[in-house]
């Protein structure tokens, strides 16, 4: 136990999740590996259900909500260094611009909210990467759309930083 708890202590960020989950599978005796249903699958076929089933999903609503979100910003009054709104015309704009920015918390919040089930809960490896593909899209949803930096730091999803999360491949 205290093995397992030095390793716990150890910085791990460089190990890929997979390595763990293969060394845990062939450390178990095979006889008995199907009783436990402790399965290791590798990235690819597990991509070949995460990308369809929730990448792709999820972009095309970020997609068609962003574009509404545009939309909706470039119908906006303007203020331009040669003309400054009226009063009349920031209330109007600071109205306008609330919707946008409803439909974009309201996205986030419905990707924060985002479960999902590995039902053979074999050696971890689709949870990691089905995490790991939301969280490059909160990523995306969470760049700048309303001309200012959104929060950036911890995933709402993990409590892991954005930063220590791997991009999914285009």
């Amino acid at each position: 136990m205290s093995d397992l708890l030095e390793a716990a202590k150890l910085d791990w960020s460089d190990i890929d999740p997979s390595i763990p989950g293969t060394l845990f599978e062939r450390g178990l005796d095979p006889a008995k590996r199907s009783q436990l249903g402790a399965h290791y699958t590798d990235r690819d076929k597990i991509m070949q259900i995460v990308t369809p089933v929730v990448v792709e999903p999820l972009r095309v609503r970020w997609a068609e909500t962003r574009t509404r979100i545009e939309g909706l910003i470039r119908e906006a009054p303007k203020e331009t260094s040669k003309r400054l709104l009226q009063d009349r015309e920031f209330a109007a704009r600071t109205k306008t611009l609330k919707y946008p920015e409803g439909l974009h918390r309201a996205f986030r919040k419905r990707l924060a909210a985002y479960r999902v089930l590995d039902p053979a809960c074999g050696s971890g490896n689709f949870l990691y990467l089905d995490l790991l593909a939301a969280t490059d899209i909160e990523h995306r949803v969470k760049q700048p759309i309303f001309g200012r930096r959104q929060a950036s730091g911890t995933s709402q999803r993990s409590g892991t930083p954005i930063a220590a999360c791997g991009r999914m491949p285009p």
